[in-house]
């Protein structure tokens, strides 16, 4: 095994999140009294921290932004977090990569109380040893801080960080780990490269390739 301690990221990377995040948004806007977004701004609300996109995408305050965060929640925790999937060949990838003695850890931009939940849900909290997500109350919105964190935990010595949009490539790069980026998620070749990861993988196959030898 080339790297000894696996990083993943979580929505867009192991599970297909993007219908119960979308809704969850729908959801907030109207019950918060907005239009409704199209299709490729809801989309871009996958990955970042929300409350920072909502800022972004309507122009309110951070006040405003986190009543509608709130909102957001409300839904995503009775029903968006269910409208979800795991994506094909992932279970058997962590799996395999778990029974060979490879660290597998989470580092996620979803607050860690949801992100157990759907690690539960779909019984792959076992491969994991150890995760790291925001709390509640925004502690760990920085992904590159929350990965700092977890690579001081693991005492890994070969380190790499799965992901798939420009927040998980520029996370690795402060931290001076490599990064491979998936492209069955939400970001584009273009947008993971720039932002310096090192490899991409367009399916599972790939990945576990590339994690095993290194090698593209």
């Amino acid at each position: 095994m080339f790297y000894d301690t696996v990083f993943f990221d979580l929505d867009g990377t192991l599970t297909d999140s993007v219908p119960g995040i979308m809704n969850s948004v729908r959801y907030a806007l109207e019950k918060g009294g907005y239009p409704p977004l199209d299709e490729a701004a809801l989309r871009s609300c996958v990955g970042p921290p929300l409350a920072d996109q909502f800022v972004k995408l309507l122009g309110v305050s951070r006040e405003e932004s986190l009543r509608l965060l709130g909102l957001y929640r409300e839904y995503f925790a009775v029903k968006g977090i269910y409208e979800n999937s795991l994506y094909d060949g992932i279970y058997g990838l962590l799996e395999r990569l778990s029974g060979d003695g490879c660290r597998l850890v989470l580092c996620t931009g979803k607050p860690e109380k949801f992100a157990r939940i759907v690690l539960e849900y779909f019984k792959i909290d076992g491969f994991f040893c150890d995760v790291l997500g925001p709390t509640m109350d925004g502690k760990y919105n920085d992904k590159a801080e929350s990965l700092a964190v977890l690579l001081a935990r693991s005492g890994g010595r070969h380190n790499v960080f799965v992901g798939d949009r420009m927040f998980d490539a520029e996370a690795a790069r402060k931290n001076g780990i490599e990064c491979i980026g998936v492209l069955w998620g939400c970001g584009s070749e273009r947008e993971l490269r720039e932002s310096g990861a090192g490899f991409t993988a367009g399916n599972v196959g790939e990945l576990e390739r590339l994690i095993r030898t290194g090698k593209a």
